[in-house]
């Protein structure tokens, strides 16, 4: 049972926590825990102010203590849940705000919103949707159920449903920033993108740390290219599917570019039907990767975008561009300049090393995004090597294809021009000329024994491998959830 002045610590606490004055909160909480140590209300309440301030050990422990103290009170299973839950600890948490539901006799409705997140953050739409309604019943204007039913609906196609309901709730309360963003979401994948910004603006105005606010402006931005909207509309359809039917339209459109190329090979009066579509496929799977940094390029000269983009999304467009820049600078001079085949090499790699790079930023901080960094260090150490090659080969000539047919052809060609010469000098020329085309000629056997069995050409199929490989590592270290 709780005292009058172990309520007042609860009672000024919780005004301190709605009003965002985390510090002053958790003060004023040890000063309750100096006179009530074993209180379970206070620990639960620093739990969620520790939560809040993403000091996520302390909300556990303050967590587990209020359980120990009031074993039988809701509030530290509520509390607990929503730690675990910023822990990424869904199970877990799930099973905390199942009992704080039992023990609160399903008579608050902040313990279904929590059941709500938990089930929504786990893709079971269903569950989440069902949690959302029973905290509806409880308390019709519980904002926060109402946003989550919301974003169930969206996820479940019945997007028209889903923005009606936010249109009431924001009526209801114009002022949560909560309910702007959602709707912002909602008309985007409607492509309202115009009427989107304004409510992700407002979203932002009323609270500026909103990284759900801020993610949906940048995507309301980018939406302004059309191809981008395209794009986006198939993220916003596939993110709507189970974990696994997501995987296996990934997968199964990989094994369908491989059976059209195989087919396309048996038989070849189908080519010129199954080319085009392996085309189609090949720019979408590319656009995939890389439409996002790109275009955030073409953000950074808007004013809006500058300030919605993270750091880490201007840091990946700019290594993104560059991979693509200098790799194409390297296959063009490498190519069409003096030949050097590893050049050439080095210019593919680092084009290709554009498509891990783009997405490092989108794998959780972590073992996740530390594998990202070293997949991408890893590609990036065998195109650097590769370039070095590339260096040594134009240094020694052992990588210049030479051309004795075009020698020849040059030879007969001053031969005629050189007619008038006294015998001497054209037996000069003609010596020199010779000389040269044997000189090409041993270049071009150097050549060759570089090329066809030098570990150059290796590297480059074993690169290929690393790559093909660290595409469907990068899916996977995208999903990857971190326990923290």
């Amino acid at each position: 049972m709780e005292t009058v002045s172990e309520s007042r610590h609860l009672e000024r606490a919780s005004h301190l926590l709605v009003a965002r004055r985390h510090d002053d909160a958790i003060k004023s909480l040890h000063e309750g825990l100096l006179t009530y140590p074993e209180s379970g209300g206070i620990h639960a309440m620093l739990s969620l102010c520790y939560r809040e301030i993403e000091k996520l050990p302390e909300a556990t422990r303050h967590a587990e203590q209020a359980i120990v103290s009031s074993p039988d009170e809701p509030m530290g299973y509520f509390s607990l849940g929503h730690a675990l839950f910023a822990r990424n600890q869904f199970e877990a948490a799930d099973k905390a705000a199942n009992e704080a539901i039992r023990l609160g006799s399903n008579s608050t409705a902040s313990y279904f919103s929590l059941k709500s997140q938990i089930q929504f953050a786990l893709r079971n739409w269903r569950h989440a949707l069902d949690a959302a309604d029973r905290g509806l019943e409880i308390d019709p204007d519980d904002e926060v159920c109402a946003n989550l039913r919301g974003m169930c609906l969206r996820q479940l196609r019945q997007g028209g449903t889903a923005e009606e309901m936010i249109r009431a709730s924001l009526a209801r309360d114009p002022e949560n920033a909560l309910t702007h963003a959602n709707l912002g979401w909602t008309l985007l994948e409607q492509n309202k993108t115009k009427e989107a910004l304004k409510h992700f603006q407002e979203a932002l105005r009323l609270e500026p740390d909103s990284a759900y606010a801020r993610q949906g402006l940048v995507h309301a931005l980018r939406a302004h290219y059309f191809v981008y909207r395209l794009l986006f509309g198939y993220f916003a359809w596939i993110a709507k599917f189970d974990r696994r039917v997501m995987w296996g339209i990934v997968i199964g459109g990989y094994f369908g570019y491989q059976a059209l190329n195989s087919l396309a090979a048996k038989s070849p009066a189908l080519a010129p039907w199954i080319m085009p579509i392996t085309a189609v496929y090949i720019i979408f799977a590319l656009s995939t990767w890389l439409m996002t940094p790109l275009i955030n390029i073409l953000l950074l000269s808007n004013r809006y975008g500058r300030y919605a983009l993270p750091i880490g999304e201007k840091v990946t467009a700019a290594a993104v561009a560059g991979c693509l820049l200098f790799g194409l600078t390297a296959f063009l001079v490498g190519f069409f300049g003096p030949f050097n085949l590893y050049l050439v090499f080095f210019g593919v790699m680092l084009a290709m090393l554009s498509l891990p790079v783009a997405i490092v930023n989108n794998c959780a901080v972590g073992w996740p995004r530390m594998s990202a960094y070293g997949i991408v260090g890893t590609m990036g150490i065998m195109a650097a090597i590769m370039l070095g090659s590339a260096i040594v080969g134009a240094v020694n000539g052992t990588v210049y294809p030479p051309t004795p047919t075009f020698a020849i052809g040059e030879a007969i060609w001053k031969r005629i021009q050189m007619e008038d010469l006294p015998a001497d000098q054209l037996k000069r020329r003609e010596d020199e000329l010779v000389a040269q085309i044997n000189q090409d000629n041993r270049r071009q056997e150097s050549w060759k024994a570089n090329t066809v069995a030098g570990w150059q050409a290796s590297l480059f199929g074993i690169y290929g491998t690393v790559f093909l490989l660290s595409q469907f590592a990068m899916m996977g270290l995208q999903t990857a959830r971190v326990r923290l």
